[in-house]
């Protein structure tokens, strides 16, 4: 919300991206409450407003904000044809209106859109909650100290501090595992128990029948969904397309595409290998997590606590990504082909996942190889610090991340 009140004064018109039911609507309909002047908001998955704008762009706007001045707020435009040029004639011809954008389809919305409006457009993505706005609407002071530990774990990674010892790991423990459980989408989180998953139903529906049956054009829904019901449960591990698209009898190609939408969607995401050493080390095979772990586990249909979990690793390993990409630009895992690994390497920091017991051996191999400065290991409570040849190694709670 911050950044994009930056733009609130300047010419630029702001696209917000990110998957459907993420709170697109929502933070719109704030900036709108802020705004004072002449306003519009239209939803753009009406027909006739769609027809309008493709049809005509400027008088689409006349229609809303017949003083040809003012801030006109279109949600879910990826679906409109010619947006980008609809949306740069705007801004060419009306320069007394200011546009808000949002959008599901990274797609659309990067190529469609963005390429026509390159030095006239802002672009955001808003996903669901992260842990940290997930305890804003359950414990305020909690949510102030994880996001306190985690600047402390930053600090670290940057060489600049140690992480503070943790505070409450007993009240935070249980809302980190109903977080990983159900996800991030905001009526999940505001739903009553009972009802949570019938609500993960429906945000799931509403993505096949509209982004893949309709902007996507996938004829073979099933299909599709099998395909992302493999990934889940194939999450975490290095991907192979091919055993994927053997698995439900489809072509490479179609499952190329498949994971494609998947990402445009704001659905999954790739992590590539760090790697240094030519040789030995893994250079393509890419790892697969997927960014809401609620949606995730509608897939593979398990909603079970995490104690009682058999994936519990790949799902706190895919909450510890979706917390690091959050700040850092280039997120790896690292592999050798003697199967030596480690979860994440951040700036050149390796960072382990663990559910119970000690680290695997490929930690401490990456720790003789490159020889950080320093190292982490995320779990799920404990907290201590020691030396490993010439790297301090920090254990703390998952949280940190």
């Amino acid at each position: 919300m911050e950044r994009i009140e930056r733009f609130r004064k300047r010419r630029e018109i702001v696209i917000i991206q990110g998957p459907r039911r993420s709170g697109k609507t929502t933070l719109m309909k704030m900036i709108m409450r802020k705004t004072s002047g002449p306003k519009a908001f239209v939803n753009m998955d009406r027909y006739e407003e769609k027809e309008a704008f493709e049809k005509n762009p400027l008088r689409f706007v006349e229609k809303h904000l017949p003083e040809r001045r003012g801030v006109l707020f279109l949600d879910e435009i990826q679906g409109c044809r010619d947006a980008g040029p609809g949306l740069k004639l705007i801004y060419d011809e009306m320069e007394e209106v200011k546009v808000y954008a949002s959008g599901s389809s990274s797609l659309s919305l990067r190529w469609d859109v963005g390429k026509e409006l390159v030095g006239r457009a802002a672009i955001f993505t808003l996903l669901t909650f992260n842990f940290h706005e997930f305890l804003l609407s359950r414990d305020r002071g909690l949510a102030k100290i994880v996001e306190e530990a985690k600047k402390s774990l930053e600090g670290t990674i940057r060489g600049e501090d140690e992480p503070e010892e943790p505070l409450y790991s007993q009240e935070i423990l249980p809302l980190l595992d109903e977080y990983v459980v159900w996800g991030g989408y905001p009526e999940v989180v505001l739903a009553e128990k009972d009802v949570k998953e019938e609500v993960l139903a429906g945000i799931v529906d509403l993505y096949l029948e509209r982004d893949v049956a309709g902007y996507f054009g996938v004829e073979h829904g099933e299909k599709f969904l099998s395909f992302a019901r493999l990934l889940a449960h194939s999450m975490g591990s290095p991907l192979s397309l091919s055993s994927l698209a053997s698995g439900i009898g489809i072509s490479y190609k179609t499952a190329e595409r498949y994971l494609y939408i998947l990402e445009q969607s704001f659905v999954v995401r790739r992590v590539p290998p760090f790697y240094s050493n030519l040789s030995t080390e893994l250079r393509k095979a890419k790892k697969v997590y997927f960014l809401d772990t609620g949606a995730r586990n509608w897939l593979v249909g398990n909603f079970l606590p995490i104690s009682n979990r058999e994936d519990a690793g790949k799902l706190l390993e895919a909450y510890v990504h979706r917390e690091l990409m959050e700040k850092w630009k280039n997120v790896r895992y690292w592999r050798t082909a003697g199967g030596a690994e480690v979860d994440f390497v951040v700036e050149g920091v390796p960072l382990e996942v663990k559910t119970h017991g000690g680290v695997r051996r490929g930690f401490y191999s990456f720790l003789r190889a490159y020889k950080p400065p320093v190292a982490v290991v995320l779990s799920l409570g404990e907290f201590k610090i020691e030396k490993r040849g010439e790297t301090k190694v920090y254990w703390v709670p998952l949280w940190y991340a």
